[in-house]
């Protein structure tokens, strides 16, 4: 069943993309180069949606699943859920489909519990606050913060992840090559095997939702 979000209005997808592009007319031009592509996907690949627009400063109680089916607009489908401002996600960011997810546009920080993330495309101006995990899983999607992304630890699995001031928290990543070193044997394929060097999403975003330990140390 699709969840109602509190103080959204639906919007077309064409006036968020012309209040995205204003505001990262703004900032500098690494930034609008690597969001650039994925503005352009918004309107290309989704004619037929809509957004939904959040009062700037809210806060969505629980979690926020970046499922299609999960978001409730005005009976057309949602590729955007977007507030110009903070947004608070009492709870954890969740998306598991490896081909899509509706886009996530914050204009200013965002606070969250945990992220479990696929091909959602998830952008925020300002800063990412984790309380926990950062799990970043596929090869489609981003995850793009103009600013900082401050977490307990990020794991990121052949994704696209961009943190204009960083990254704060321990980083298991395969650009750095350090999954299998870092990373619990139970989230791999083969466990028992030092050459199983990709863990598998799902074994950890189970692990995230049991509240399980997903580094060895």
């Amino acid at each position: 069943m699709a969840r109602e979000l509190p103080n959204s209005t639906v919007v077309a997808l064409d006036d968020v993309a012309e209040e995205l592009r204003r505001r990262l007319a703004t900032v500098d031009s690494t930034e609008q180069s690597e969001l650039g592509p994925w503005l352009e996907q918004l309107l290309v690949d989704h004619p037929e949606k809509v957004a939904l627009v959040l009062a700037p400063g809210g806060t969505i109680e629980g979690d926020l699943v970046l499922e299609e089916e999960a978001i409730a607009g005005d009976g057309r489908p949602v590729a955007a859920v977007v507030t110009w401002g903070n947004l608070s996600i009492t709870g954890r960011l969740l998306n598991e489909d490896e081909d899509f997810g509706p886009f996530l546009i914050v204009g200013g920080h965002l606070k969250v519990g945990d992220v479990a993330k696929s091909a959602a495309p998830v952008i925020i101006l300002g800063d990412i606050e984790a309380a926990g995990v950062i799990l970043c899983d596929g090869d489609n999607g981003i995850l793009h913060a103009g600013g900082a992304i401050r977490c307990n630890a990020l794991i990121d699995n052949d994704h696209d992840v961009f943190a204009g001031r960083g990254i704060s928290g321990r980083v298991a990543s395969e650009e750095y090559g350090n999954l299998r070193e870092l990373l619990v044997p139970d989230v791999f394929e083969d466990p028992d095997d030092p050459e199983d060097e990709w863990p598998d999403g799902a074994l950890i975003r189970q692990r995230i939702l049991g509240n399980q330990p997903l580094f060895k140390d």
